[in-house]
């Protein structure tokens, strides 16, 4: 999840716009509006889901190796 939300801020980045990861938690919480109902769905998926469900970029190509880019601890510049 570290990584797909590295991507999603990535992907803010390269349509202009400065954020970072909290900034970009925040907003998509400020936009999230769920019923209990759907909360309990999106909770199932999240438990059930694999490494494998989470990447938002494309694996090797033979579809087989997830490649896990390397962070030091603390805040990340955006971009």
């Amino acid at each position: 999840m570290d990584q797909r939300l590295d991507d999603l801020v990535a992907r803010a980045y390269a349509a202009g716009e400065e954020v970072n990861r909290r900034t970009l938690l925040a907003a998509l919480l400020l936009n999230a509006d769920f019923s209990g109902e759907e909360l309990r769905d999106i909770l199932h998926r999240y438990r059930v889901a694999q490494v494998k469900d989470a990447p938002l970029q494309a694996v090797d190509a033979n579809g087989q190796v997830l490649h896990f880019r390397r962070h030091k601890p603390g805040p990340r510049a955006s971009g």
